[in-house]
């Protein structure tokens, strides 16, 4: 899968570009998106060398950048608006807002002529673009960050992340296009009507726009996601973070700082959704599968094989608890695991067993498992085989029933 570039939001402050000129005049500056020269009637932006700034105008925003640009003259209030993103500016004044998180500014916005003049770096690299300067040219580069994008076309993403190796549906409606080859860069991007809708990630590397990445403490999760004015509601192992456009779920062990492993990044509009058809649940099955090898890899461990004969035995105690509306581990035939297993024809045999009902889909399911001690215990033993059964029954009290099994041959 190609690296693709990181970048930090700068939430707390705009930052100087180049050590200050001596010079008092302001200086235009030449800006680029995409490799592309940005021509406008007015200035699009100059360079301030008093403070060693460039300032940048609202025409810029509102006509090359795609952001929404809202001013009152009365007020001297400028709102930029972009996916979930809203920058609040006043003329003359250095206090500021991203979103509702209050931000100082090095400098504030001016008006020049008619038009409004903000600091470029803070509005840019917050509203979704990387900046680089070239101070002996005068050249401002903006690049357009397509790193875990809600929205971008298909050919964007194969572009972005290669082509994927396989594909399933979704609970949620739209359909998965994995990316796994050997568990230690596992991804997930949801596709519909051909854009991009959704990203499961999981390996080591990964940072969403927000900030938010790999091993980030849930905490400090909270504070960026709350500063950012997302409504927040937990699970086991899981918390949900919502706004109007987007929703963000992390995923973390449930010991000491916990950690985020994992974080599923969606439009709001599919975040509620949940269509179980046979084919989901197999897909259901197949994830779950993969998320438990994602985090035996990364202990150092082998993958398991999902068995077809152990996922038997599994789907026909999901299906037990499912249709006669319980949640145990023994059966309504009176056999444990073991019992079933026997059954099954399978002689002697080290077997372990977990079961989950009502979460929505195999991420929350995991999450719940691995939030347990034992579980983890289970999963970094010496087992051969997986088998992982899924079933649905939306007139019972856990509506959706996982069981999942490690299984290995006793000598």
């Amino acid at each position: 899968m190609r690296t693709v570039k990181k970048i930090l939001l700068l939430l707390l402050s705009a930052v100087l570009l180049v050590t200050p000129f001596t010079s008092a005049a302001d200086e235009g500056a030449y800006v680029f998106l995409d490799g592309e020269e940005i021509t406008l009637s007015g200035a699009a932006a100059y360079f301030d060398t008093d403070i060693g700034i460039i300032m940048a105008s609202m025409d810029l925003f509102s006509e090359k950048l795609g952001v929404e640009v809202n001013y009152s003259p009365e007020t001297g209030t400028v709102l930029l608006s972009h996916k979930d993103t809203v920058l609040t500016f006043t003329v003359d004044d250095t206090e500021a807002k991203l979103n509702s998180r209050n931000v100082t500014l090095d400098t504030p916005p001016v008006l020049k002529e008619g038009t409004v003049y903000v600091p470029l770096r803070f509005a840019a690299e917050n509203l979704g673009f990387e900046l680089t300067w070239n101070a002996d040219e005068k050249r401002v580069d903006l690049a357009t960050i397509y790193d875990y994008e809600l929205g971008i076309p298909r050919e964007k993403m194969v572009e972005i992340y290669g082509t994927p190796s396989g594909t399933m549906p979704s609970e949620k409606g739209y359909e998965w296009q994995v990316y796994q080859t050997d568990y230690t860069d596992y991804q997930l991007i949801g596709l519909d009507a051909e854009r991009v809708v959704a990203y499961y990630v999981s390996s080591e590397t990964w940072k969403l726009p927000f900030g938010v990445q790999y091993g980030t403490k849930l905490s400090s999760c909270q504070a960026i996601m709350n500063g950012l004015g997302y409504q927040s509601s937990s699970g086991s192992g899981y918390t949900t973070y919502t706004s109007k456009e987007s929703t963000l779920t992390v995923y973390y062990q449930e010991t000491g700082e916990k950690p985020i492993y994992a974080a599923l990044f969606e439009y709001t509009s599919y975040a509620s959704n949940c269509t179980v058809t046979p084919s989901v649940l197999s897909a259901m099955e197949r994830t779950l599968a993969d998320l438990t090898n994602v985090m035996r890899v990364r202990e150092g461990l082998e993958p398991l094989m999902l068995d077809r004969n152990v996922s038997a035995v599994a789907k026909a105690h999901s299906n037990d608890m499912a249709e006669n509306d319980f949640f145990a581990h023994t059966g309504t035939d009176g056999m444990d695991k073991t019992g079933r297993m026997e059954a099954a024809g399978y002689g002697p045999c080290y077997i372990s067993e977990a079961l989950s009902k009502a979460y929505p889909n195999s991420f929350a399911a995991f999450a719940s498992f691995y939030s347990n001690a034992t579980y983890q215990e289970i999963l970094s033993a010496n087992f051969d085989l997986l088998g992982i059964g899924y079933s649905y029954n939306p007139d019972s009290e856990g509506v959706l029933y996982c069981v999942q099994l490690f299984y290995a041959e006793k000598d």
